[in-house]
């Protein structure tokens, strides 16, 4: 799996879905949490919680992230 390179929190990303995150900068601490197109989520320790619970608002709207790259097949 190619994932893309880390994103500062103030980008947020084009398509709603479950992103791999971090507190800061650096931590090697990383959770994910669901992009609703105009919030992220809470975070959680697996994809399928991060979208189940992307209705609770994570008071962390700001921390970096990164997706999965789309390939061809």
């Amino acid at each position: 799996m190619k994932l893309t390179p880390w994103f500062p929190g103030t980008v947020t990303p084009v398509r709603p879905g479950v992103y791999e995150r971090r507190i800061w900068p650096g931590s090697r601490l990383l959770y994910y949490a669901y992009w609703t197109g105009k919030r992220w989520g809470v975070a959680c320790t697996d994809k399928e919680h991060a979208k189940d619970l992307a209705y609770m608002a994570s008071s962390h709207q700001t921390c970096s992230w990164r997706g999965v790259l789309k390939g061809k097949s």
